[in-house]
């Protein structure tokens, strides 16, 4: 074989490989970049009395989504968690959670696309909706809001107080 083929057959076999791996490297380029979750405000929207003294009967949270990937994430679950003593609260003390828009009407909760390089914020409503739930709900020692985001994870945001 002369050497004008050998390079000839050297380039084709590396085009070949830059034509099966290429898509995948630029993927992987495209990815990399942070996701960032952060918790603008935590406050109590509506506020009830008892004989005990004034308690939040609705929370409002505040987040800002930042996709630094050159791709679209989703956000596809958000929650906020309660802790006493370590100890998740149990189920049925979850708090109900809307989407509140900027004439205050609310809407069901839902996936947040986030586009490449691009800012979301959302306002959430955090409302127990029952007395007892509000009880065990200032119990709590600890709260977190949590972020599911496809392909990332969890994102994991301390809130303070707690109810």
């Amino acid at each position: 074989m002369s050497t004008a083929e050998r390079i000839r057959l050297i380039v084709a076999v590396l085009g070949l490989i830059v034509l099966l791996v290429g898509p995948f490297v630029t993927h992987y380029v495209r990815a990399l970049g942070k996701v960032q979750c952060t918790v603008d405000f935590w406050y109590p929207q509506r506020v009830g009395f008892r004989p005990s003294g004034s308690v939040a009967e609705e929370r409002r949270l505040q987040v800002t989504f930042s996709n630094r990937k050159d791709v679209s994430v989703t956000v596809s679950e958000m929650r906020v968690e309660f802790f006493k003593e370590g100890q998740s609260l149990a189920d049925w003390t979850r708090p109900h959670m809307d989407f509140v828009d900027e004439h205050d009407r609310k809407s069901p909760l839902g996936p947040v696309n986030i586009p490449p390089q691009l800012h979301e914020q959302r306002m959430i409503s955090v409302t127990p909706g029952r007395a007892d739930i509000v009880r065990e709900l200032q119990k709590a020692d600890r709260a977190v809001f949590v972020a599911s985001i496809d392909g990332v994870g969890d994102k994991r945001v301390e809130l303070t107080p707690p109810w």
